[in-house]
C-alpha cells in the first residue's frame, strides 16, 4: 500500500471505477485487477482503465494486472494510456500472453 493511499481488490476494471466514483483517481494508490480475463479490447475495459490513468488527480503507484489476457493489442492499448501517467512506478502484466 502506497503512503496514505488505498488499495483495493477488484473482479473488474468496471467495477473498480464504479465503486470508487468519481474519487478512483485520487482514492486508489494500489489496484489489483489480476487473474480476471481482462483483454482491454472491449470499450468498457479501456475506457474505465483509461479514465483512471489519465486523471490530473490518478496517484495509483501499483496496478496488477497480471494472470489476464491481454495479449499484445491489448498490451499496445496498455502502454498508449500508461505513456503520459506521472504516478505509476509499478505494472504487472506478467502471464498475459505477450509474444512481443
Amino acid at each position: 500500500m502506497g503512503l496514505g493511499g488505498k488499495t483495493q481488490d477488484y473482479y473488474s476494471l468496471g467495477e473498480s471505477v464504479a465503486t470508487a466514483g468519481a474519487g478512483a483517481a485520487s482514492a486508489l494508490s494500489t489496484l489489483r485487477v489480476g487473474c480476471n480475463r481482462i483483454q482491454l479490447v472491449d470499450a468498457e475495459a479501456v475506457g474505465s482503465l483509461s479514465m483512471l490513468l489519465s486523471a490530473e488527480t490518478c496517484r495509483l503507484a501499483s496496478l496488477d494486472l497480471g494472470g489476464n489476457e491481454l495479449g499484445d493489442e491489448g498490451a499496445l492499448k496498455l502502454a498508449d494510456m500508461v505513456v503520459s501517467n506521472r504516478s505509476l512506478q509499478q505494472l504487472d502484466v506478467t502471464s498475459n500472453g505477450l509474444r512481443s
